[in-house]
């Protein structure tokens, strides 16, 4: 039997055989590696839907803040002109 390293822990040095803790060595890495694996691949996932989100309120603010202006610029002068086309204001269309 090996002799006790100072620096191994006590549980380890139970194990009789170097055949054996080999194979629990082992079973442990594959287990940290599929986790770490895990852990990255949730971290990722997280990271995409928190772009999206931050895409989807960036469109919002757009598209508000166009409509803002579009609205503080067309007083409904296509309508009293009688043009049922719209205004056009900055390549958007506004439907009156």
């Amino acid at each position: 039997m090996l002799s006790a390293s100072p620096y191994a822990p006590c549980r380890w040095n139970l194990i009789p055989n170097v055949r054996e803790k080999r194979a629990i060595f082992e079973s442990f890495c594959k287990n940290i590696g599929a986790e770490q694996k895990k852990l990255a691949a949730e971290k990722g996932r997280a990271a995409i839907e928190g772009f999206k989100a931050l895409m989807e309120e960036a469109a919002a603010l757009e598209r508000r803040l166009r409509l803002e202006e579009m609205a503080g610029v067309c007083k409904g002068c296509c309508i009293s002109a009688g043009m049922r086309q719209g205004c056009t204001v900055g390549l958007l269309m506004l439907k009156c």
